[in-house]
């Protein structure tokens, strides 16, 4: 399982939402971080983030990257 470490951006937007949509949102980030390669890569990402993906979660899309260190210090960045 990936550690999943959410941006200061992410923690302060998601407060804005109703809680049943961040229900859904954190269950499907939880769902993620068990196997984040199931997910599509973004087709046009950014150069200076090779790795980023998206997860679509009803009107919502958010974006992750992953960062692999080493076999058992792997994240995921919200």
């Amino acid at each position: 399982m990936y550690k999943v470490v959410y941006t200061e951006t992410f923690a302060r937007d998601i407060k804005k939402l109703d809680k049943s949509i961040i229900k859904r949102i954190i269950n499907k980030i939880s769902e993620t971080a068990k196997n984040p390669y199931n997910i599509k890569s973004l087709k046009y990402s950014p150069k200076n983030l090779p790795n980023l993906y998206k997860l679509k979660v009803g009107d919502w899309r958010i974006l992750f990257w992953i960062e692999q260190k080493r076999k058992n210090n792997n994240s995921l960045y919200y």
